[in-house]
């Protein structure tokens, strides 16, 4: 059977369209909303949302761009091999001067880097792309503080920050620079030391670095976050 497309809106229950009408208000808006990622199906549209946005810069730290995930009814759901998702990366990429940088902490879900759905289509637009693999000092870094996560940024003003590797649970933001930069910041320190696998190593990091994780545990914390395991959105302060 063909994989669940999560952009088929005549298969949303009643929830899913208040959700993900929900967060088409908040990306347009650009709002300062905490909003939780209960699930596949969620992560897969917020990054779609997150691309659409981008104007110059998205930063992601993945684990192996899994092309799909099991689902339902003996059912795959399409995640990094998501058509929409795709087009909407590759959209990206025509902005002037923009760049998607992509870092992994595991093994491509892809014989070689040309057979990636993803890769393949965002290598054949003008736009910089990389993608790296996090060194092993890194990834005993990340373990150590128990902030092996993965977060994708937007333009420095957005976060997507998964509460584990597993689930896909998560809390995103669409306007909240402080959080925004700090992921960014990390992001750029473990692109420095990063194996390519794509693009040339200079062009992995552009950013100048922010201090080593330290804060970086406070933006997973907190009793907001167990609001993701439903999938919810509400108003942040400030």
């Amino acid at each position: 059977m063909p994989a669940i497309d999560v952009f088929d809106s005549a298969i949303w229950s009643p929830d899913e369209r208040q959700y993900f009408d929900a967060v088409d208000h908040a990306c347009a808006g650009s709002k300062n909303m905490l909003i939780g990622n209960g699930n596949a199906k969620h992560a897969v549209f917020l990054m779609d949302r997150f691309l659409r946005s981008a104007q110059r810069e998205i930063r992601l730290f993945s684990g192996s761009l899994v092309q799909n995930v099991p689902h339902e009814g003996n059912r795959s759901l399409d995640v990094y091999a998501n058509a929409h998702l795709i087009e909407s990366a590759a959209t990206f990429l025509k902005r002037p001067g923009a760049a998607l940088r992509i870092l992994l902490d595991g093994d491509l879900d892809a014989p070689t880097p040309e057979e990636h759905p993803l890769i393949k289509r965002a290598s054949q637009t003008d736009g910089t792309f990389t993608v790296g693999r996090v060194s092993g000092r890194w990834l005993d870094a990340l373990c150590g503080a128990d902030f092996l996560l993965h977060w994708m940024t937007v333009d420095d003003t957005g976060f997507r920050l998964e509460r584990n590797t597993t689930d896909y649970t998560a809390l995103a933001n669409f306007r909240s620079k402080e959080h925004a930069k700090r992921l960014s910041g990390l992001f750029d320190r473990m692109a420095a030391d990063a194996t390519s696998i794509v693009c040339p190593q200079a062009l992995l990091t552009t950013s100048p670095p922010v201090a080593i994780l330290g804060t970086y545990t406070a933006i997973a914390d907190g009793s907001q976050c167990r609001e993701a395991a439903s999938g919810t959105c509400f108003e942040a302060e400030g």
